[in-house]
């Protein structure tokens, strides 16, 4: 039997050796309301090592962005944080057990290459491979807020949920009442961000939306000064103006990256972007790529220190509620009563967003897997089942798509934090009651009357909202399919005011060198293309390899 761990370099990574037991770490974690990094995480692991129920009880306390490994004489734990923000991949083939933050390492290693066909159209239709599979056979990822255990002598595998995102109760308060509740809790959020950085450069992805400016805002209040703002896309764009007057209104120094067309096209024929492409997908997710010129730019021409530390705004957005909207417009009635009806909800929210091929999405395999997940939930039958879409939600796009983004800062030997994502920030903002998390309706009047407006930078951010009747009686005369393109040209015509971030560049030069014709997709979905150039990608790497 041969066991091989390989973590990459990056992010505090710690490993020390005991006489019958071997730790590695990456990360940090919060315990006690105390900051754990390197050493002090090993240490303290250690202490709660000896059995695996230990262990859980470990996971059950503590918070923080992190991944660990144990390996004693009878067994191998390891564990990711509550969100997933660092990944693990493992595989058991034969007698060879390899666990690594490296996906493409493990493929290599036991010469993985078969893709699984059901897994790429879902890749394709979603933005991610759900569950604990990947892209590949017989490779797999832990998934947020789980550990798993290998047993030497048995030779098994066991997978467990120690975490997941839930209201266990309901905040039944009136609106004095939940803002004053979040002002303790934000306090403590942003208190114990500050102690983590250690008096490290903060660098903030600062766009026109309200999470980001949530997050500089909290800085301010706390008179954290070592803070730089950047943006990019285009001059005019609304995002880059209302950023910039954020920025100069706190006092942060403001960083902008003009994306040029040039810019993108010389980028996206890169091998550095395609190195990085192949990096942060872990056969698993479609990279988040809009990013990279910008942390590049400030990488490459030394405008940030070397041990800086990212902070995006993840995902302040979904936790106010901004997605109930497109849950509840998929219910045929106002109530979810069962699994079943909710998994078809969520099955039709998530993997029918104008794919080409979505027509292969109909088969039970994917609904299975949603009903899957959530049978492996403890007690989810005691959970509101709207409530319940969050989770499904948080487990999968969010961590395997938008928290993923974070590969980015990691590609280039950052570090980065994730505030929005606290265990007691997201489970308050996850107990709000329905009726003030439509719209946004607390978070954001939250931010805008108290927070922001007291930083005299309450600046409205653009929307463009359909309402739902008018979007009903639409789909309802012209079918989804058409509304949905309809509804794709208009948004299109006020492109350069929606989408700072250059979307239209790059799928106009990224889908002008897809040559495959294996896979559908829609040019009106820039996830999709860009699944589809990441799928083509994987392939030219395999023949170069083989």
């Amino acid at each position: 039997m041969n066991i091989e761990v390989k973590f990459n370099n990056k992010f505090m990574f710690y490993e020390k050796t005991f006489l019958n037991k071997r730790i590695l770490v990456k990360g940090y974690c919060i315990f006690e309301d105390q900051i754990y990094t390197e050493l002090s995480f090993i240490n303290l692991i250690n202490k709660y090592s000896d059995t695996i129920e230990n262990v859980e009880y470990f996971l059950n306390k503590i918070d923080g962005l992190f991944i660990f490994y144990i390996e004693t004489e009878d067994n191998v734990v390891f564990s990711v944080d509550l969100i997933r923000s660092l990944p693990i991949f493992y595989s058991l083939r034969n007698s060879d057990l390899v666990i690594s933050d490296d996906a493409n390492y493990i493929k290599s290693k036991l010469k993985l290459d078969t893709l699984n066909n059901d897994n790429v159209e879902e890749f394709i239709a979603t933005s991610f491979v759900s569950g604990n599979q990947t892209l590949i056979d017989n490779l797999y990822q832990v998934e947020s807020g789980q550990f798993v255990v290998f047993r030497k002598s048995l030779k098994t595998i066991l997978t467990k949920n120690y975490f997941y995102y839930h209201a266990s109760i309901v905040q039944n308060k009136n609106i004095d009442e939940l803002y004053d509740k979040i002002q303790t809790i934000e306090s403590n959020t942003f208190s114990k961000l500050i102690k983590s950085l250690n008096n490290k450069t903060c660098v903030i992805p600062l766009s026109g939306g309200y999470d980001s400016r949530y997050i500089v805002s909290m800085l301010k209040k706390l008179n954290y000064k070592k803070v730089i703002c950047y943006t990019y896309g285009k001059e005019d764009s609304f995002e880059v103006n209302i950023s910039k007057k954020v920025a100069d209104q706190l006092g942060f120094e403001w960083i902008y990256i003009n994306y040029t067309e040039s810019l993108v096209k010389e980028t996206v024929d890169s091998l550095k972007f395609k190195d990085f492409n192949i990096y942060a997908s872990g056969l698993s997710s479609v990279p988040h790529f809009q990013d990279f010129i910008a942390v590049n730019y400030l990488h490459t021409k030394k405008l940030i220190p070397e041990d800086s530390v990212f902070i995006p705004g993840h995902s302040g957005d979904l936790l106010g509620g901004s997605h109930l909207r497109g849950i509840i417009s998929t219910m045929k009635s106002k109530y979810i009563h069962n699994l079943n009806d909710l998994s078809t909800i969520i099955k039709k929210h998530f993997y029918k967003k104008n794919y080409a091929n979505s027509t292969n999405l109909d088969s039970s395999i994917y609904k299975e897997k949603i009903d899957n997940y959530f049978l492996n939930l403890k007690d989810y039958k005691t959970k509101n089942y709207i409530f319940l879409s969050d989770t499904w939600d948080i487990s999968n796009r969010q961590a395997k798509f938008i928290v993923n983004s974070c590969r980015v800062y990691d590609f280039f030997n950052y570090e980065f934090r994730l505030p929005l994502f606290d265990k007691e920030l997201s489970l308050f903002w996850l107990s709000i009651p329905i009726k003030y998390k439509l719209n946004q309706i607390l978070y954001e009047n939250y931010l805008d009357r108290v927070v922001f407006s007291k930083e005299k930078i309450a600046f409205s951010k653009r929307k463009i909202v359909l309402n739902n009747s008018f979007k009903i009686i639409l789909k309802g005369m012209l079918g989804e399919k058409i509304f949905g393109f309809i509804k794709k040209i208009l948004l299109n015509k006020k492109q350069d005011e929606m989408v700072f971030n250059c979307f239209n560049l790059f799928n106009k030069h990224m889908s002008k060198t897809i040559t495959t014709k294996e896979y559908q997709f829609s040019h009106f979905h820039i996830d999709h293309m860009s699944a589809v150039w990441y799928l083509q990608l994987l392939k030219e790497c395999n023949d170069n390899n083989n």
